[in-house]
């Protein structure tokens, strides 16, 4: 453990050992060591596996790693790497069907294993893939990203909520084409407004001030919108 001395102080700290800005997961103590991929609950700063559907509990989802190890003075040796937000793998179940990819899952009525979420209420997570169960009782291992929320499941997820559930390459990937997009148009719409405000000087000086009016309203609509393009790629890369 790490500390900084503040005052003559020695204040306790997390240690982290390593940086990513994906998935952060936390050092939690729990009688057995569960599965990786199930779903962890807390009930009176103890955790336990979500035993119910729609767990108003959850706390997040049982890794084998991360890119981020936070862990707290006095936690055990033998603990469980837990996360609440990040890509990892889940263990779920067919109790309400197959799971596509998109689908919201939640907390099943079978210990530590989720479901296709069909009502409004917490989820844990959003599918990266599809599961097709043999039965209700089948279950496996998918690909989903984890974010621990209330949400309405009956209707269309909103813009933040899609952007969220998508992957981080995905939304940089976004971003850094929203910004190359909006500078080009940018300095081509610059350009050719400007092309055209000097040809029209020439042909017609006696209209100066109309000309160069034109030139800076079309200027300052330019900008505006190639302002917006950046804060909507902003919005993207901070959801």
């Amino acid at each position: 453990m790490y500390g900084i001395i503040v005052l003559g102080l020695i204040l306790p700290v997390y240690s982290i050992y390593a940086y990513s800005p994906f998935a952060v997961a936390s050092e939690v103590d729990m009688p057995n060591k569960p599965k990786i991929g199930t779903i962890v609950s807390r009930e009176n700063s103890l955790f336990r596996l979500s035993n119910q559907r729609y767990d108003v509990a959850i706390a997040g989802v049982i890794v084998d790693n991360a890119d981020i190890i936070v862990q707290e003075a006095g936690t055990n040796e033998d603990s469980t790497l837990m996360i609440d937000r990040g890509e990892a793998l889940l263990l779920v179940n067919g109790e309400k069907g197959p799971i596509s990819i998109g689908d919201f899952i939640t907390s099943s009525s079978t210990a530590g294993q989720g479901m296709k979420a069909e009502n409004d209420g917490i989820v844990v997570a959003v599918a990266l893939e599809d599961f097709t169960p043999k039965d209700a009782e089948d279950s496996g291992l998918i690909n989903a990203m984890v974010d621990v929320h209330y949400t309405n499941v009956s209707t269309s997820p909103s813009l933040r909520e899609a952007l969220a559930s998508a992957s981080p390459m995905f939304r940089y990937t976004l971003t850094i084409v929203i910004i190359i997009v909006a500078l080009i148009s940018g300095f081509l719409l610059f350009g050719r407004i400007a092309k055209h405000g000097i040809k029209a000087l020439g042909r017609n000086p006696l209209a100066r001030k109309t000309i160069i009016g034109g030139i800076v309203i079309n200027s300052f609509f330019t900008i505006l919108l190639v302002s917006l393009a950046v804060a909507f790629a902003y919005f993207i890369i901070t959801v």
